[in-house]
């Protein structure tokens, strides 16, 4: 059977060296080339070194001593790619990695017509009981780990860059089904992956395990979760009405167990009012 030729693109921010590598040798045998983006300010002069001796000439190291955000990141890596026979490329946070090759070996399986993601299930464990692999349509999956028809960024016009961080994932996939596009997760096919603390702290009476973001993250994900209700509630309400309780739930948890809640409320009335304001972009922070 032929093999589908697949790139790769991993954006890094301040990575802990050995711990990218472990991640990274958990895939790149499935891929023809690895696009490495760093958007660190500051960067470890280690780490082009080590990993092109690590993997040799499947790396491009690409930074630019700034952090320009993931969609911007992910748009250079996959603009980046010189082969023009690859049609697919393979997105990567640096924390997340996989167990098995059950992903990528399901999807040469399968027939790809009008698809523009194919995602693994993204968990923190693996499952105990091995599960059924099944196909399933959905409106939006995270950015780690997905098989991404190159075509399909292009139509889209690739990632919005002045989201920067938080939800360019999501509005991403919202674009591909506009244009026309399927998008799949493949259940019981799994990818590792990790987003904010989990941290158990006092909740009123009780202690409970709360996801916790710097008041910085919190500010992205209140600004353009109410960007993408603003422009996508018609289109896609199921899975908006669904963003919304997550932002809730996430104000919520950082206010009160996040240790500093006048910070906190600074940054969600701030992006309350950028958002009223039609501010995008990085927000400057003196």
């Amino acid at each position: 059977m032929h093999k589908t030729k697949i790139a790769a693109v991993v954006v890094l921010y301040k990575p802990i060296l050995q711990l990218t590598i472990d991640n990274i040798r958990t895939y790149i045998n499935k891929v023809d080339c690895l696009q490495v983006i760093d958007n660190t300010e500051i960067i470890n002069p280690q780490i082009k070194e080590v990993l092109l001796r690590e993997f040799g000439s499947k790396i491009n190291y690409i930074s630019f001593n700034e952090n320009l955000g993931i969609a911007k990141a992910l748009n250079i890596g996959i603009s980046s790619i010189k082969e023009t026979d690859i049609q697919w490329v393979l997105t990567m946070d640096q924390d997340s990695f996989f167990e098995s090759h059950t992903y990528f070996n399901t999807f040469e399986l399968l027939d790809k017509e009008g698809v523009a993601i194919f995602a693994p299930e993204p968990v923190t464990e693996l499952p105990t009981k091995k599960k059924e692999v099944l196909i399933e349509k959905v409106d939006a999956v995270i950015t780690s780990g997905n098989l991404l028809l190159i075509k399909a960024w292009k139509t889209v016009s690739g990632f919005r860059e002045e989201f920067f961080i938080d939800d360019v994932d999501t509005e991403f996939c919202f674009k591909c089904i506009g244009a026309g596009f399927d998008i799949f997760i493949i259940r019981g096919t799994y990818i590792n992956h990790f987003i904010g603390t989990i941290t158990k702290r006092r909740y009123f009476f009780t202690k409970k395990a709360l996801e916790l973001h710097s008041p910085l993250r919190l500010y992205y994900i209140v600004r353009n979760g109410s960007y993408l209700k603003q422009e996508y509630q018609k289109l896609f309400p199921q899975h908006i009405a669904i963003c919304q309780k997550v932002i809730k739930k996430r104000i919520k948890h950082n206010v009160i167990g996040g240790g500093k809640p006048l910070e906190y409320i600074y940054y969600i009335c701030l992006a309350k009012w950028h958002y009223f304001t039609n501010k995008m972009g990085k927000l400057d922070v003196k």
